[in-house]
Parts: C-alpha cells; sequence; structure tokens
C-alpha cells in the first residue's frame, strides 16, 4: 500500500510539471471590493471584448475570488506570457458593463484598474490577481 501511495504521488507530481518547470493551470482573482466587477485578460494593452459576453465566467461578486482557468489541452497559463512576457488584466464595474454599450465603455476607456505582470511578477503574486 506505502507502494502504491509513493507511485500516486510521483506520478501527480509529475504530471504537474512540464519541461520548463512548474505548470499553472489557473490565476486566482480576488475582488477585495464592495462592487461586482468584470475583468478581462489580454496579451495586449488595449481594451478587447465585452467580458459579460461570456455570462458570468468574468465576473466576480464583491469579497469573493474565482480561478481563471488556462489549463488542460491548451497548456500551461505560463504559455499564455509569449511572446512579450507580460499579461494584462482590466477591471469594470459591472453595472457599468451591463448598462452601457460597449463601444462606449471602450472609447471613455472606462476601466477601474489596469495591471500587468510579468511571469517573474506573477510567480512573485502567488498566481493571484487582487482588486481592492
Amino acid at each position: 500500500m506505502k507502494k502504491l501511495l509513493s507511485a500516486i504521488y510521483i506520478i501527480l507530481l509529475v504530471s504537474c510539471v512540464n519541461d520548463d518547470g512548474p505548470c499553472h493551470q489557473s490565476v486566482k482573482i480576488i475582488n477585495n471590493s464592495n462592487k461586482t466587477l468584470f475583468y478581462q485578460f489580454s496579451t495586449t494593452p488595449t481594451i478587447g471584448a465585452d467580458p459579460s459576453l461570456a455570462g458570468n465566467y468574468f465576473k466576480i461578486l464583491p469579497h469573493s475570488s474565482k480561478k481563471d482557468l488556462y489549463g488542460g489541452e491548451r497548456g500551461c497559463y505560463e504559455n499564455r506570457f509569449e511572446p512579450n512576457n507580460i499579461v494584462y488584466y482590466n477591471f469594470f464595474d459591472a453595472t457599468i458593463v451591463e448598462s452601457e454599450d460597449w463601444e462606449t465603455i471602450r472609447e471613455n476607456d472606462m476601466v477601474l484598474e489596469r495591471k500587468s505582470f510579468t511571469l517573474e511578477q506573477m510567480n512573485e503574486a502567488n498566481w493571484e490577481v487582487i482588486f481592492n
């Protein structure tokens, strides 16, 4: 039984590591505010598509968190840092996103907060993005 548990542990350990090191399947998004938010992930600093089009996937209630999943067949979250070694998160007030036209939000740059991370910074942040 001890050998079986050891074998399972080794398999789990190896499956969580790629050739370059740890493989993160998600980033934890934390909303420490009193507002309901939508967040947006991008590999460019521009405002992208309307996050509300994905239903509640990119919506975070006040004082809660959720995982932004990337893993599975697509690979490790670390791969999203290519080619510029930076990822971006934009946070929007859900009330505004749900009541305004997305083009108006984009044109008026109605972002509550922007955050950017290098791979090193994301590792230092323990793969958490926090909105205060």
